[in-house]
């Protein structure tokens, strides 16, 4: 989230100061046409969240992020899913399911061990120690022995797995 970030916001913020803008006006300056068809806003009129939201629905990500590195999980979670309601037809919606999960695996890291178990059923090894390394990475040290011994487990039975049977 690095380069690209910081020109999205960028861009946001750009777009928010030019509500106040004749749409006329922003366009020149900027070759953009998408403000065209926004109705212009005076300099010192108020807008409101939900007519800033439906202009720039693409808030909501960011309004998500914000909350995320508060650690308020609820709240990043319910800012995404309402981005993903928008209907927005440009929005990268891998991308923002993605940070869902990951809002709700620091909320509830005990779900990355179901979702490694899950994976270990469906004969996915990797991907069940990728799972349950990243819960040890969230979790106090002390919490970790017996997920570690979970690693050990699997990969043992992937090992003799493929090994084949024992003559």
């Amino acid at each position: 989230m690095g380069s690209t970030t910081r020109i999205s916001m960028g861009a946001l913020l750009w777009a928010a100061l030019m509500i106040g803008a004749k749409p006329r006006e922003a366009a020149g300056q900027h070759g953009s046409n998408q403000l065209k068809s926004r109705p212009a806003t005076s300099v010192g009129a108020k807008v409101d969240s939900a007519t800033f939201v439906k202009q720039f629905p693409v808030a909501l990500v960011y309004e998500g992020i914000a909350r995320f590195n508060l650690k308020d999980y609820d709240r990043a979670i319910a800012a995404f899913d309402q981005y993903l309601k928008t209907g927005d037809t440009n929005a990268d919606t891998a991308s923002v399911k993605a940070m869902i999960h990951e809002a709700w695996i620091h909320q509830f890291p005990l779900a990355l061990i179901y979702e490694g178990y899950g994976r270990y059923l469906s004969k996915d090894v990797a991907g069940a120690v990728t799972a349950w390394n990243r819960y040890i990475e969230l979790q106090p040290k002390g919490d970790s022995v017996w997920v570690r011994d979970l690693i050990a487990g699997a990969l043992e039975s992937q090992k003799e797995e493929l090994a084949g049977p024992a003559k």
